[in-house]
């Protein structure tokens, strides 16, 4: 069995069951492969109905992305009213327009002032929008209404939370901003579809042929955030590439030392060390010799050649590292990968590491990330059952580490490719992440800001033209459901941890 195949299996019987109780809630339509393509009704069942030179369209899939203390970020697009294409609506370009004003001032647009109003319009036409209004006022309620060309944009997924059309801003905090980093996970360098479990289901989506590989535009839409952002600092945190391979582990390498600060990377379970008889590619790297007791008695006897091709470039695997930040605190890396297997381990070696570290300065702000999320409610809420996350003997064990050490302030896991704040299982105040994959809807990183008093957490979708394009096609993956599993609520991706 690949190792992919070993993911996709795991996720299988999950994401049916996950993805069945998602559809029950939202409400919306779901595109498949259906037998007639065009002039097939379009599977997006809320949105209004707008009308431009291109054509008849549906303004859909409304969401808040961004909150900031004065910002509002928000994105729709704007779809095809009838033609699909392979199973999917076609993308129509549309003007797009946001406004929004505080909700003191009044819920219907019709009866505010005019003063009152901000509004900002996309720089020509686009079919996806993705549009940012500035200068609020920090911890207030705001409304707001998106629409490309009188057609009121309207939300697919998440139909409660979006559809008030009221969003609260962060609250300040005090003093001058001390640094930035961001933080990524789930590139998959080299993968070339996006969105199976298995072969070609669900309908996956790729980028047309003669395109940029989409983890590459996603890669690098993260960095150009990163670098626009003035970050000091870029983290990924787990499957930076596919499968580990040579040429995949070389991409990658290449593509983060195009950001002008420093970079750090935590191994996921995609970059861990491969058999050589999986791939002959796997022949050219270093040979990897499991510690004692880490193959089952039957891999032992077969005497398999593991190569790590991902260590050669990006460190010793079950080994923790230390990053020291400008503004005083620092980020703590932890490989959490196993051999053969999706599901995540952190070997006693490396744990004990760990605590020394923790241990060492257990009052300093630290935020710790590893791939694989280690919390009960995220064992039993993803898709991909328990034996997805971290194991329960060593979860356990991670939790009372940091259980044991006020300053953590922050645990952030990618793996199951969500956003998600979840409730830790030990007497913490520090917070559990699990953020959304760089590379699937909806595509982007994760923006720290440390002050003095704290940590301010965004969530920033990817920018630019091929970026934008894509997420309109992994949109589009799970039969649909891709926001629905994927986004999370608005403040489990944008938050303010006082630390």
């Amino acid at each position: 069995m690949s190792p992919m195949g070993t993911r996709r299996d795991v996720l299988r019987a999950g994401l049916i069951i996950g993805g069945g109780i998602a559809l029950g809630g939202i409400g919306a339509g779901v595109a498949g492969r259906p037998a007639a393509a065009a002039g097939s009704t379009s599977p997006v069942s809320t949105s209004s109905i707008g009308h431009n030179h291109h054509g008849r369209f549906r303004a859909a899939d409304l969401q808040v992305m961004t909150v900031t203390e004065d910002s509002l970020t928000v994105c729709w697009a704007t779809w095809d009213a009838l033609r699909l294409e392979e199973g999917r609506p076609v993308g129509v370009p549309t003007n797009g327009r946001l406004r929004v004003w505080p909700k003191s001032a009044g819920s219907d647009l019709r009866t505010v002032r005019p003063e009152a109003v901000r509004e900002v319009h996309s720089l020509g036409e686009a079919a996806f929008h993705l549009l940012t209004v500035e200068g609020l006022e920090p911890d207030t309620d705001y409304c707001f209404e998106a629409d490309s060309e009188g057609a009121r944009a309207k939300p697919t997924h998440h139909l409660i939370e979006e559809s008030r059309r009221v969003v609260r801003t962060l609250p300040r905090l005090p003093g001058e901003l001390l640094e930035t980093i961001v933080v990524a996970n789930d590139v998959h360098i080299g993968e070339t579809v996006d969105g199976v479990l298995v072969g070609e289901f669900p309908p996956p989506a790729r980028v047309p042929e003669g395109a940029r590989p989409y983890p590459e535009v996603a890669l690098a839409a993260v960095i150009e955030g990163a670098r626009r952002a003035g970050a000091s600092r870029l983290f990924v945190n787990g499957d930076l590439t596919s499968e580990a391979r040579p040429e995949e582990v070389r991409r990658a390498r290449e593509l983060l030392d195009t950001f002008p600060g420093r970079w750090r990377v935590t191994r996921g379970n995609h970059d861990r060390p491969h058999r050589a008889d999986q791939d002959a590619r796997y022949a050219e790297c270093s040979t990897y010799t499991p510690p004692e007791g880490a193959l089952s008695s039957a891999a032992r006897d077969e005497g398999r050649d593991y190569r790590d091709c991902f260590g050669e470039h990006f460190g010793e695997r079950q080994r923790p590292w230390v990053e020291e930040l400008d503004s005083g605190g620092r980020v703590v890396g932890v490989d959490s990968t196993t051999l053969d297997s999706s599901g995540g381990a952190i070997a006693s070696d490396q744990m004990d590491e760990l605590g020394d570290i923790l241990r060492s300065e257990p009052t300093r702000r630290t935020v710790v990330m590893l791939h694989h999320p280690v919390t009960n409610e995220a064992a039993f809420t993803n898709p991909g059952t328990p034996a997805f996350v971290l194991n329960r003997r060593d979860a356990m064990k991670f939790q009372r580490l940091v259980e044991q050490t006020p300053g953590v302030a922050l645990v952030m896991a990618g793996h199951t490719h969500r956003s998600r704040h979840n409730r830790p299982d030990v007497a913490t105040e520090a917070v559990f992440l699990e953020t959304p994959a760089a590379k699937s809807w909806p595509t982007g990183a994760t923006h720290l800001r440390f002050f003095d008093d704290g940590i301010m957490v965004n969530f920033r979708h990817n920018m630019g033209a091929e970026a934008h394009d894509w997420a309109m096609r992994t949109r589009w993956t799970q039969f649909g459901l891709s926001p629905a599993l994927g986004s999370g609520t608005v403040d489990s991706r944008n938050m303010v941890i006082r630390c």
